[in-house]
């Protein structure tokens, strides 16, 4: 499992942000037309980390880079409080995950998307932020627990 991009709503200093971990694919999300936008990543390098056949498969290697106080920190956070093992996703976001080469959607914001990049490679979740502020837990319908085969350190 590979997470791909990630918008954050609001989380502390972090507001609308779209960022992007390094794939074959670019996403952006416009909170004015409330689509998300897909592009081919053009320096995308194919098996890249993979310089050997010893068996060992490194799908991407993201930095987080910045000066102090940019909300490095901050990133690190919002992934460790959404996407650690047992937890349900707790703030708004739209998350792009790659898994057994099925591009997985998962958002909290009812969005427009371009499936076009994907075909029929690609689910959706979308739930709505919750309707009640002491709703603390985004309910999805669906069992998404953590990220799985996900470490968190």
């Amino acid at each position: 499992m590979e997470i791909i991009y990630l918008f954050i709503k609001n989380f502390k200093s972090l507001k609308s942000q779209n960022i992007n971990f390094g794939s074959e694919h670019r996403f952006e999300y416009s909170e004015k037309t409330n689509e998300l936008k897909t592009i081919k990543n053009e320096l995308y390098i194919q098996d890249f980390y993979n310089i050997n056949n010893l068996g060992a498969r490194v799908l991407n290697v993201s930095s987080i880079i910045g000066k102090n106080g940019t909300g490095k920190s901050t990133i690190l956070e919002f992934i460790k409080r959404n996407f650690s093992s047992g937890l349900n996703l707790q703030d708004e976001m739209i998350l792009v995950i790659k898994e057994n080469n099925i591009y997985k959607i998962i958002s909290t914001i009812d969005l427009k998307y371009d499936t076009d990049l994907f075909k029929d490679n690609f689910e959706l979740y979308i739930k709505k932020e919750p309707k009640k502020e002491e709703d603390f837990f985004f309910d999805f319908g669906f069992e998404l627990r953590g990220l799985n085969k996900t470490d968190i350190i």
